[in-house]
């Protein structure tokens, strides 16, 4: 039996225009006018919108519906579902030759695309792809008839991740809810808790030690990192209130001794404070030693603190705003440990927290069973993915 011929292979630059963002200056923002897309507004790490009155040209104009695509930092595909926006740089406005290729399919072949390329992306901690190897890139071409049949399978097969995703936001949601209706605000401090910053939470004992990773020269360089090792905590490798050990870079076991500061340990609440700013994990009991790049902070608790409370004040919508206010005042999301200790939180009974932490424990633990059938799901998405765009779907 002849095997089935594959389809021709074409750039993706011939199927489509990737225009890249407008560069917007913090001066261009105003509060009303039309929402500047961001990364963040994106991947989901950021909901509130920076806006602009000014006239930009319209190719920079988004609608629902439009497919994006962010090359740096974050790298993903993305189908627009907000109102008319404008899209900020670091960002692709996708415009197919629908003649050619259809919508959905593309959306895939450029995740494929991007998963493949992610091997080769150029930055050791702020990831971003070339922009003419990204055009460059080749996918399989079928039929348009061949692409909607390989896109419908596709989108069914995410679909069971999304939902499953779904249950987990609804989980952390509860876990939210939880906090709220044990302590209240945070920062409104309605139920007039002991208020402390946290720099006074230091000095007196409830936090022990506050550190981010090492800065200049010794920061470890692309060229140090191994296949096996220690791992090396980017802000990326803190999402949705966890630690992602598997998106770390590794280090040699040498560098334990090589580096001063920023060795985290067992227990300790993880902060990202650079790029993408409010991300929060704790380090889980089975983890070894990890170094911190210089874009997380972390804080080890004393005795009469505990740490899911701490995370889950962190977590807090108000918690975050003040984050974002204060990150937003240099020229790159940042907010160092110096600004850090001026932030305030509550200290209630540590009785109180440890009910908290009880059941918020349990929640977490469901979310672990959910993530477990999660990576099942995503990982029956990539194998159908890997056969479609080799001809074998």
């Amino acid at each position: 039996m002849n095997a089935p011929l594959l389809p021709p292979e074409v750039p993706l630059g011939e199927v489509a225009d990737f225009i890249n963002g407008y560069a917007f200056k913090p001066e261009d923002w105003s509060i009303e006018g039309l929402p500047i897309v961001r990364i963040q507004n994106l991947t989901g790490f950021g909901t509130e919108f920076n806006r602009t009155q000014l006239e930009v040209p319209r190719k920079y104009r988004i609608n629902r519906g439009d497919l994006l695509v962010s090359w740096s930092a974050s790298l993903g595909v993305f189908r627009w579902q907000g109102p008319e926006a404008v899209v900020n740089q670091h960002i692709f406005k996708v415009v197919p030759n629908l003649k050619k290729i259809d919508l959905d399919y593309l959306r895939h072949a450029i995740d494929a695309s991007i998963h493949e390329m992610e091997r080769f992306t150029h930055g050791s901690t702020m990831k971003h792809i070339n922009r003419k190897e990204f055009l460059d890139h080749r996918i399989p071409l079928p039929s348009l008839n061949e692409q909607r049949r390989i896109a419908a399978i596709l989108d069914k097969a995410d679909a069971l991740s999304r939902k499953r995703q779904e249950s987990i936001e609804y989980l952390r949601e509860l876990r939210s809810a939880l906090y709220l209706s044990t302590f209240g605000d945070p920062v409104q401090n309605e139920r007039k808790w002991t208020a402390v910053t946290l720099g006074g939470a230091l000095d007196a004992g409830y936090i022990r030690e506050v550190q981010d990773g090492n800065h200049g020269e010794r920061h470890p360089k692309v060229t140090d990192f191994v296949a096996t090792g220690i791992p090396f905590i980017t802000a990326n490798c803190l999402r949705d209130g966890r630690l992602n050990i598997e998106n770390a870079y590794k280090l040699d076991a040498v560098w334990l001794s090589k580096l001063r500061v920023g060795f985290a340990q067992p227990g300790d609440l993880l902060l990202s404070h650079k790029g993408t700013v409010g991300e929060v994990a704790i380090v889980p009991p089975n983890v070894g030693p990890v170094i911190l790049s210089p874009q997380v902070t972390y804080y080890r608790l004393g005795p009469e603190l505990d740490a899911r409370f701490l995370l889950g004040s962190f977590e807090s919508k108000s918690f975050q705003t003040l984050l974002g206010f204060a990150a937003e005042q240099s020229t790159r999301a940042y907010i160092g440990i110096t600004r850090q200790r001026e932030l305030s939180t509550i200290l209630p009974p540590l009785a109180l927290q440890k009910e908290f932490s009880k059941v918020a424990g349990w929640v977490d633990n469901s979310i672990a069973r959910y993530r477990s059938h999660l990576v099942q799901l995503e990982e029956l998405f990539s194998s159908l993915q890997h056969r479609a765009f080799s001809g074998q779907l």
